[in-house]
């Protein structure tokens, strides 16, 4: 009896610590497909989504816009209909001239925020004599898709007036922040229309912080003069991280 009590301590002993380093509890960071991760450390509860449970964001448009001779401003306008998924994305833009001969490119990440459209803007591209024909904006590698829940805080943009377009365009307007908390670093991009809905012009500004239900005027400028008969103010909260 005696033997047999010991075995048994002797046994719990070995045992317990045993199974304890074994089977660990799953996380979503030990390389492994366990708990109920649809990948290694992907999908299920771990932030991170696993490549075939996200969307690609869809590159709507990507265009130059003139802004003195030889020099040029890009802009790529971007959807992601991931809804509660994000992600950091490099990305390659790349210029094209008439016979479809590259005449330039310009590398960048930049932020993708969940569930918009937003535009990507490169601005002051130098390009010499040449003439861009054709912008084609591609991202780079297999992106990180992470899911984020929080609330997005509302910025809307109201006052939308455009005004010396014969001469010197301006857009005035005034963004508002219509959420309860405090905004930082907010990247505002406008793209000018003509009648035909086409894209014929773009600018863009920051505004460095809005409080609580706080407005602030912004204003965006042209050297060159254009035509247009709409402007749409897209307002973008960058990361700090970025």
């Amino acid at each position: 009896m005696y033997v047999t009590i010991g075995l048994f301590f002797l046994s719990v002993i070995i045992f317990v610590p045993s199974f304890l380093f074994v089977h660990r509890e799953p996380t979503c960071f030990d390389d492994q497909k366990n708990g109920n991760e649809t990948g290694v450390d992907c999908g299920g509860v771990c932030d991170l989504l696993c490549s075939s449970e996200a969307i690609p964001p869809t590159i709507l448009w990507s265009r130059a816009f003139k802004v003195s001779n030889g020099v040029y401003s890009l802009v790529a306008y971007v959807q992601n209909p991931n809804i509660s998924s994000e992600t950091r994305a490099p990305y390659v833009i790349k210029l094209y001239d008439s016979k479809n001969v590259l005449i330039g490119q310009r590398t960048g990440v930049t932020h993708i925020p969940k569930n918009s459209v937003f535009a990507i803007f490169e601005p002051n591209f130098s390009l010499g004599q040449s003439v861009p024909s054709r912008v084609v904006l591609e991202f780079v590698g297999e992106l990180e898709w992470r899911k984020n829940f929080a609330i997005v805080p509302r910025l809307t943009v109201t006052q939308n007036i455009i005004s010396g377009q014969n001469v010197s365009p301006r857009v005035d307007a005034t963004i508002k922040n219509e959420s309860d908390q405090l905004v930082e670093q907010v990247e505002v991009v406008a793209i000018a229309y003509d009648s035909q809905g086409n894209a014929v012009a773009s600018s863009r500004t920051f505004v460095d912080r809005l409080d609580r239900e706080q407005s602030s005027k912004i204003f965006f400028t042209w050297r060159e003069p254009f035509s247009a008969s709409q402007v749409e103010i897209i307002p973008r909260i960058i990361p700090k991280s970025q």
